[in-house]
Order: structure tokens, then sequence, then C-alpha cells
């Protein structure tokens, strides 16, 4: 057999052998001639069916012991099992041979019969079993001819007839083995993909797109001025800060760098980075004071983007916003850090993600964190650049690339899940078909842990799958909205945001009579609330505990009505629990401020197991936050806090700082309930280079707390 120079020349380092072993049986021969002429062929369709029938690495088998007399099954399925491992502990594990569970088939289907001799039947790539071994039922004989049923499987002829494995055994499969792997490795590296992966940008995979229809038209000029816009290997940059004050200049640089290190850093070998004067550059980033309002609110864009099909501009203009959010708030150095992140995803192919915390995750507004490169970002930016540089080796070298396009298309919008009680997993599907002509890749994730997607992650053209959405209840309750986020490599749809709704119906309610607070700075010692069962059977509680304070807690069965302050203070029937939690061995001398405990009560209920009931602790009046961040303002800036006291009424006589540059702006509850006030602090923007630090000073009417001091600051650095 003579093989292609290049794969040869691939494989010499290593010097490999394509010869067949001696020790393989004929239809392996068969096989492998088969696999070899492909190689010959260059004909990677016929290879990639064949090398399906190779031995796996990872295998399955059934036993079928029906026709088997009753006694003697156990010792069959074991012979079976004892084959299976001594092969795999002889390759040393290059191979695992797995029991099939239920009623799927194997790779290899052990049948017992009332038969004289074995038998074998090899099946074609289309059935779920590749092998097919009919032996005797006779303990006698089942250990020997299923250790040559797994030997058939590996493609060797025959084994010895002794009690284990000889050497040649061993080193005919091993051979057998090492080609198998080296034929699927040869016929894998000839597989031109070109498709695009699911994540890609609309923008990149119909500039893909384009190219490949002028390839298939053999049109290989307008292949290549298309190919210019192709996401290149080394990337220049230009930053314009004429529109940005000194601050600005050297803090938003600093964090469009950092941005570029993320990314330099995750795509090692990919591409690098460079900077370059403006104008000259493949993305340009650049500042506006303010862009234009969002349509149908008074909001503002945070950034706008724009891509060049002029090879003498930029291929992606960034401009980004100094003001943003409602308030057109001033833009700080996180918001930059991350919309350059997205930026330069963008250049590389990626589409927007509405997952916030990734790097394709931006939003409008302020944005609360710092976004992160993460696994997907990076293998979806990799297979784009990997593409780019497939199609401009095809272009270069003329050859005829078929155009082809997956169409997602899906028999509803979203996922409407009937209702469940607590404990309960919700299910809802959706059909996805492939009307395109190319391969449609899928990958699905729900944006909440108590919500998650499977779906087939390739589906040929004209093929369905089903979606999948499950919700898992034992955390939530109510009326509950999430959202699977698909995405795929349809040039049209390639982020699909699919709304999942659920009802569910809480299996055990708790009913908080005055509030969900327990106060230390009056007479009681204790604090009460109730569990109220849905079902009619009410489940027995058998542990109670408390954790984060030293508090205890007891429960006893109640039946009747009792206040419930989340009903805007209505009567509720219970019928449950009465549970009392003892907060007398909390310090009286402890500071004012609130906490939190967490009741854990266990349950007999298998679908409830331990309820969790959060609970604070309050003493006085408590500012939430405990202190106030200014951020690192360029300019007027505000905060907010709040000072609470649920059902126990006070008032603010004054609020005052040792700022100059601060002033207050006081909102109540209202008149029939001021336990509660909301508290904006102003700052002007006049202190010398924006830096802060001090004291709010409130000033109340309790003769407990007539002062409560919470510090504020900017960003001091």
């Amino acid at each position: 057999m003579i093989i292609p120079a290049l794969f040869l020349a691939s494989f010499a380092r290593g010097q490999q052998d394509f010869a067949i072993p001696a020790e393989a049986s004929a239809e392996f021969r068969k096989l492998a001639i088969s696999i070899e002429d492909a190689m010959v062929e260059k004909n990677y369709d016929k290879g990639s069916k064949l090398i399906g029938l190779l031995p796996k690495l990872k295998a399955t088998y059934r036993v079928e012991t029906t026709k088997v007399p009753v006694a003697q099954r156990p010792a069959f399925v074991s012979a079976v099992a004892a084959s299976a491992k001594m092969w795999q502990n002889s390759l040393d594990g290059a191979v695992s041979f797995d029991l099939s569970r239920g009623l799927a088939s194997g790779d290899i289907n052990f049948v017992g019969a009332p038969i004289a001799a074995p038998t074998w039947q090899w099946t074609p790539i289309t059935s779920p079993t590749f092998l097919t071994a009919t032996l005797p039922a006779v303990p006698a004989s089942v250990a020997y001819d299923s250790r040559l049923a797994f030997a058939k499987y590996l493609g060797l002829a025959t084994v010895s007839k002794g009690a284990t494995l000889s050497a040649k055994d061993i080193s005919g499969a091993k051979k057998i083995l090492r080609l198998s792997n080296l034929l699927r490795q040869v016929i894998l590296s000839m597989a031109p993909d070109y498709r695009v992966p699911a994540g890609a940008s609309s923008e990149f995979h119909h500039l893909v797109l384009d190219i490949e229809r002028a390839l298939d038209s053999k049109d290989f000029a307008a292949a290549s001025k298309l190919s210019i816009r192709l996401p290149h290997k080394k990337v220049t940059w230009s930053f314009d800060d004429s529109k940005l004050n000194e601050d600005q200049k050297k803090e938003f640089l600093r964090s469009t760098e950092r941005a570029i290190e993320a990314w330099q850093t995750n795509l090692p070998g990919i591409v690098e980075f460079a900077k370059a004067p403006k104008g000259k550059a493949d993305i340009s980033i650049t500042f506006e004071p303010i862009l234009s309002k969002i349509p149908g609110g008074n909001d503002v864009f945070g950034a706008a983007f724009f891509f060049a099909a002029d090879s003498s501009l930029p291929q992606l203009e960034a401009v980004f916003g100094l003001k943003r959010g409602p308030k057109f708030e001033n833009v700080l150095g996180r918001e930059i850090y991350n919309e350059s992140l997205f930026t330069i995803g963008r250049y590389l192919g990626l589409a927007p993600n509405p997952q916030i915390g990734t790097a394709m995750g931006r939003q409008e507004g302020q944005m609360a964190n710092q976004n992160t490169v993460t696994q997907l970002d990076i293998a979806s930016a990799t297979k784009a650049m990997n593409l780019s540089n497939l199609l401009r080796t095809a272009i270069q070298k003329r050859q005829v690339v078929e155009f082809r396009q997956p169409i997602l298309a899906m028999d509803q919008s979203r996922l409407d899940f009937a209702p469940q009680f607590q404990g309960d997993d919700g299910k809802a599907t959706i059909l996805i078909t492939n009307t395109g002509t190319s391969t449609l890749e899928l990958d699905v994730k729900g944006d909440c842990g108590c919500i998650t997607g499977q779906v087939q992650q390739t589906l040929l053209p004209g093929k369905s799958a089903i979606l999948t959405g499950k919700y898992d209840t034992s955390e939530i309750t109510g009326d509950v909205n999430h959202n699977l986020i698909l995405k795929s490599n349809d040039p049209d749809r390639p982020v699909l945001v699919i709304p999942c709704r659920i009802m569910v119906n809480p299996r055990a309610e708790i009913v908080y009579s005055g509030s969900n607070t327990a106060y230390l700075d009056g007479n009681d010692k204790s604090f009460t609330f109730y569990i109220n069962s849905v079902e009619a059977k009410i489940f027995q509680i058998t542990q109670t505990a408390v954790a984060g304070m030293p508090l205890t807690a007891t429960a006893e069965p109640f039946e009747g009505e009792v206040s419930n302050f989340q009903k805007l203070g209505l009567k509720q029937k219970v019928k449950g629990y009465k549970v009392v939690v003892d907060t007398s061995q909390v310090p009286s001398a402890a500071l004012f401020g609130r906490s939190s405990a967490m009741v854990f009560i266990r349950t007999d209920h298998p679908k409830i197991g331990i309820l969790k009931v959060q609970m604070f602790v309050q003493k006085g009046i408590v500012a939430l936050p405990e202190s106030i961040y200014l951020g690192s303002p360029q300019g007027i800036s505000d905060s907010t806090f709040v000072l609470l006291r649920l059902g126990r009424p006070f008032s603010i006589k004054k609020i005052s700082s040792d700022s100059k540059f601060l002033k207050f702006d006081i909102s109540s509850n209202g008149e029939a309930d001021p336990s509660g006030y909301t508290v904006r602090v102003i700052y002007d923007g006049k202190a010398p280079g924006h830096r802060l630090k001090g004291t709010v000073t409130v000033e109340t009417n309790d003769p407990k707390q007539p002062t409560i001091l919470i510090p504020f600051q900017t960003s001091q650095s």
C-alpha cells in the first residue's frame, strides 16, 4: 500500500507504521485497507465513515441471558465481565469495556443461546451494535468464547486457549490499537472544517458566507478582497484621548490596555496586539461626551460600534460615551475596561452575549462588576481565528469551497412550564430543525443555576432535535421567570434568548406575623414565625438549628389564623407549625446594627428535606449599606443609603458631614410608617483631585441612638 507523502511526512517523526499486523482478523484487514484507500484518494467523506468502524477506546457491551437457564445466568454474566476486565487490565487501560445498562445496545452484544458453537455477526455503522456474539450457554466455554468476542471486536483473528491472555494476544491487540489510532488521526487531519462556531457574530458569519460564495463560484479575486475584513493574527489598535481630561487619559488608557492583556493572555500564539497611530489601526477607540438616546426611553447608549468595508479605514471603530445611564453618570474605568473587552471580542468575530459578567456581556448603563474572558469566549474566538486562516489558505491555493449555510428553525420562541410543587422538576421542550444546507452548531445555557438546557450539539441539514429546558425548583417558589440562552452558527440568529416561565407552589409557606426581624432593643426575648403546610398531609419536623448567631429554635404543631406582614397585614390560616426563636442569649450589650441568621428545619418530607428560613436580628436604627462609596468621579456623582428600623418609627432631625462638598436629599417610607428613610448623598464635583474621605452624621429623635455615623469616600487611587 502506497501512502501519500503528505501523510508520511506528518507521522515520520514518530516512525509510525501503517502495516497491518499479522494477528489481525480478515474483517479488520479489509477495513484497514479500505481506510488506506480513502487516504490515497484523499476522500475524507469515505474515510470518516470507515473510521467509525474501528474499535473504540471506550466501548460498551450488553449481555442478554433470556435463553440461558436461570441457574446458569449469574455465571454467564460473570464470565463475560471477567473477560472484559482481563482485556482492559492487559492493555494497561488503553481501552475500557463498560456494561451497557438497561435496554441500550452496546458496541458488543453477548447473547447466550442453546447452540453448540459460537457465531459472530458484524453489523454496519448505522446499527447501534457492531458485533453480536451468540455464545453457547455452557459455563465451561463462556470464559474463552467471551475473551474471543472481545478480541474480534479489537480486530484480532483469535486468542490462545489458555485460561489467560498470552503475550502474543496482548502484543497483537496493542499493534491493532496503534494502527487504529493512526488511521483515525490521518483521516481526521484531512477534514477541512469551514463551519462558523456557535457564538460567532452575524457580521463575521455573513462575511464568511460571502467569501464561501465567491470561492464556490471560483471568483478568487472577490474572495481575496473580502478576506481583508477577516480578523488577523497581528491586530493593531489606536486610542484617541483628545476629548478626555488629564485624569481620564491615564485611567482609561490603562483600562483598555488591561482588556487587551486579558485577551492576549487567553489567546497565546493566536493573536498579537500592537498600538498604532490614530486612523491606521484595525481597531479604533474614540470618545464622545454623550451618545444618542436609546429609542423608547431616556437612557443613552454607552457605546457605538461601526464596521468598515473600506480597507483604508479601521475595520472596527468603537465610540465610548463619557456619560451613560438614565442619570447621565460619568463613565468609570471599569466601564472602559468592559467596553474594550467587548470591542476586541467583536473584532475577533464574537456576538454580544446577554450573560452579564462575560467578555461579550456588556450593558448600556453603569456596569457594577468587571467582566471576564470565559472559556466559551476563548473557544469561540479560537475557532473564528482558525476558520479565518483556513479561508485565507483556500483563497491562496485557489480552492473551491462549497457554499453552505445552516438555518435554525424553532416551533416556538418561549418555554411555558406546567405549574409544579416545590421540589418537583419542571420540564418543557422546543423542537429545533436545521432547514439549511450546513451543519448547525448549538450551545445552550441558563441565566440562573435553577434552569438548565440540553440539546444536541450538532444538527445535520434537514434534521431535528429536541431542546429540553429543566427547572430545579428545590430553592424557588412563586412566579419564576428566567431565560435559556441559545447560541448557534445561524448567521442571522447567533444568540437567542428563550424566556422560561414557571409557577412553583411551595409545599411549606413561611409566614412572618410581624416582620422577618427580631429586635434586641425591646423587651421581647423571642421571635416567632409560622410554617403553613400547603399539602393536606403535614410533614414532621425532626430537628431545628440556627446558624449565624447564638440563637435556638423550637417548633410545635399549630393551627389557626395569624397576620402576615408580607400580605399587607391580612390574616392567614396556618396549619402546620409555630417556630419560636430564642434571642435571649444574644449579649444585651451588642452593638447597634443588623445581622442575618438562617434557621434550618429538618423535615421527613422527601421533597422538602431541610427548610431554610432567613431572619434578621437588629438593634436600633441601621444604615444599609454601612458605608458610602462615591466611585471614581470626574464631576458630580451621587450614592444612596437607607436608614431602617421596620415597624418602629423614628425621625431624622438633621444630616451633616465633615465635607463642604456634600449635600443630602431625604425621602421617607411615608407618614403612615416613618420607620425607614432613603438618603441620597450628592457630591458637587468640586473637591481637589476628586478625593474625599470622611463621615456623615445623622441626628435622630431616638434617645438611645441620637447620632449615627456613616463613613464615606471616593476612590483614593
